[in-house]
Formats: structure tokens, C-alpha cells, sequence
């Protein structure tokens, strides 16, 4: 971004971008630049963040499995406390996936046979 607030880009002559990357904030700086993105930006927003999908599909006719909310905290360090652990176990059942929010490719997924 420019001193005066502006998004330049050093593209030329391209009317079209294919994005292939998970960046949405140089997705964002392309389309306030003019260029029409293929993966634009709201559709990188939705689909990085498994919880973002979740509740985007929600209600969609798009079956998605049965999802709850990730417990989040300010510290990796938190423990989640064991009630947490029962609602989980009474509304999901075992097994169960568990997914960080954001990842791809199979990382930072598990299977639980219990707590």
C-alpha cells in the first residue's frame, strides 16, 4: 500500500487472475487493484477457517457432518475442562474427529475413541 492510502500491484496486462493460494490478504490487495480473482477472496475467508465453513453451510441443503464450536482461549497452555469434554462426548458420540480451526491437507487432525 501506497503513503497516501492506495493498493498498487506490479501486474500489467492481465484481465484475469487464477489465485492458488490460501493468502487472503494479498487476494484482497489484487481485487482492490482491479483484478477479477478465480478462489477471490471471500471464498478463501470461508473456507480457511472450519468453523467460518461450518456455519456458512449452514442451512445450505449441503450436508456437512454434525459440528460444534472449537473451545477457544488466549493460551495454548488453557486445559479444556472435563465438562467441556462430557457436552462434546454427549452430543457428538465416540468417535470423534477433532480439527484445529485452521490447517489443511490432514494436518492438526485426530480421532478420539474417548476422553
Amino acid at each position: 500500500m501506497e503513503e497516501d492510502g492506495e493498493v498498487s500491484v506490479k501486474l500489467a496486462g492481465y484481465d484475469f487472475v487464477v489465485y492458488l493460494d490460501k493468502d487472503k490478504y494479498t487476494a484482497r490487495l489484487l481485487e482492490k487493484s482491479g483484478f477479477c480473482l478465480f478462489n477471490r477472496y471471500d471464498a478463501i475467508e470461508k473456507c480457511d477457517d472450519k468453523m467460518t465453513t461450518a456455519i456458512f453451510l449452514a442451512g445450505s441443503g449441503i450436508p456437512v457432518p454434525k459440528t460444534l464450536p472449537g473451545l477457544l482461549s488466549y493460551s495454548e497452555e488453557d486445559e479444556i475442562s472435563e465438562k467441556s469434554l462430557k457436552i462434546v462426548e454427549e452430543e457428538l458420540g465416540y468417535p470423534i474427529i477433532i480439527k484445529g480451526s485452521y490447517g489443511s491437507m490432514g494436518r492438526e487432525v485426530d480421532k478420539a475413541d474417548n476422553f
